[in-house]
């Protein structure tokens, strides 16, 4: 098992983060880290907790009353018909739920569709998680989303999932809820699951729809877009005008 594991690719996003480190002051865009520190209230809220000795082991699927608070959250602001605190997990960020989520769902040779050009964590955990990844292509002239086709044919027997990253990284794409049904559909009828990730759930439906026309326009003019056909972010990309204004955005 070691020797597998030493075979599973290492992200280029780990060694740009190893980079970064060699650096001063860097502007963080290698990964979902931000460049300011945790605010006050943050950071009160963790000293208390360990004043108060909640310093002792946790259910393992999450604290009961985060889980409820979680559940009523995504009901109300993001109208995700939930039916229970009993289908939340919280986890330690993006990795660790689609670690635990593919390592429980595939059997060896199983397959699991990704889009090309994708975050390269979730092919190499597919790849742990002793899954084939089935990379299908994203077009900018579809506004870095898939030719739902292409994707149909891509499907085999052995699809066990479908990943959507929605917004999408590294593309900054959105895919609108219509989308995402006809996805879903696909899944259906193959039998096969589908796990949204990155869906921006810190926005309420009507949010989104408002911002989906603007995001369709600016998310293939980011140099994130640009760098997405090679996947590596660069440092010969040029910016354009309008990124300044997206980044204040």
């Amino acid at each position: 098992m070691g020797a597998f594991l030493d075979s599973v690719p290492v992200s280029a996003i780990i060694k740009i983060r190893d980079l970064m480190h060699t650096v001063k002051d860097p502007f963080r865009l290698d990964q979902g880290d931000v460049s300011f520190d945790a605010p006050d209230t943050v950071k009160q809220a963790m000293a208390k907790a360990i004043a108060d000795n909640r310093t002792h082991y946790l259910p393992t699927t999450g604290v009961p009353r985060l889980r409820e608070l979680l559940t009523e959250k995504m009901r109300t602001a993001n109208g995700i018909p939930i039916g229970s605190a009993d289908e939340v997990v919280p986890s330690n960020g993006g990795t660790h739920g689609i670690w635990a989520i593919m390592h429980a769902l595939f059997e060896p040779g199983d397959e699991v569709i990704v889009s090309d050009p994708e975050w390269p964590a979730t092919m190499a955990i597919a790849i742990a998680a002793k899954a084939k990844p089935v990379a299908v292509p994203l077009y900018e002239k579809l506004g870095w989303r898939w030719d739902l086709d292409e994707l149909e044919r891509a499907i085999t027997p052995r699809t066990k999932l479908i990943v959507v990253t929605n917004l999408h990284n590294p593309s900054n794409a959105f895919a609108a809820a219509e989308t995402l049904q006809q996805i879903g559909a696909l899944a259906q009828r193959a039998g096969a699951r589908v796990l949204v990730e990155r869906s921006g759930c810190a926005h309420v439906p009507e949010q989104l729809d408002a911002r989906r026309r603007r995001i369709d326009v600016l998310a293939t003019r980011t140099p994130r877009a640009r760098r997405a056909r090679g996947q590596l972010p660069s440092r010969n990309g040029e910016p354009l005008v309008d990124d300044q204004r997206i980044v204040r955005d």
